[in-house]
């Protein structure tokens, strides 16, 4: 398993919905609509918070199999050393080791449609798709670019970040002592 500061994919599934357009309001009133909401059933409002609360998911896991025939990455590491990461892998799964796998194109980076609304409007009513193959392709990254705003300069407000450590922060402690690892810095 690969675990990540639970506050990160919260708001990168934020931004997903909102590029497949599921929803246009901020992030904000999303996790506020997510904490009011009491329905458990599947949708956008549930499992959003919860999927980031690891430590009964990791236990389950523990309790099931020995720890020897567990492996457990850390997002934060595995990014930075991405060939490194997947060797071991590969070893731990008794596969070929020395296989390298091509890393180097990136798929589903971070973006938000510019216009909330208009976005919304256009994939709701199904509209977006017949209204993109009238572009010509040489025009779709142009189309791209106009339509969003990409990669690292989304960021989380750090109000937002600072209500998701509030609300993480006693199952990033569980996990912390359950795996004797340091996740201060999710606490950040």
């Amino acid at each position: 398993m690969i675990l990540r500061d639970p506050a990160e994919p919260a708001f990168s599934q934020y931004l997903h919905q909102l590029s497949v357009g599921l929803m246009r309001s901020s992030f904000r009133e999303h996790l506020e609509k997510c904490l009011r909401n009491d329905r458990k059933r599947l949708s956008i409002f549930h499992p959003f918070l919860e999927v980031g609360l690891y430590s009964a998911q990791v236990k389950r896991y523990l309790d099931l199999f020995p720890r020897e025939r567990i492996r457990i990455y850390w997002y934060e590491d595995a990014w930075r050393d991405m060939p490194a990461m997947l060797a071991d892998l590969f070893e731990f799964l008794a596969v070929d080791s020395g296989f390298r796998s091509d890393t180097s194109r990136k798929s589903l980076e971070r973006r938000r449609p510019r216009w909330l609304s208009a976005h919304h409007f256009l994939k709701k009513f199904r509209l977006w798709y017949p209204l993109r193959a009238l572009v010509p392709d040489a025009l779709i990254p142009r189309l791209r670019a106009a339509a969003f705003r990409q990669g690292k300069s989304l960021k989380m407000d750090r109000p937002d970040r600072e209500f998701l450590i509030g609300y993480y922060r006693e199952d990033i402690l569980k996990l912390s002592a359950m795996l004797d690892r340091d996740l201060s810095a999710w606490l950040m």
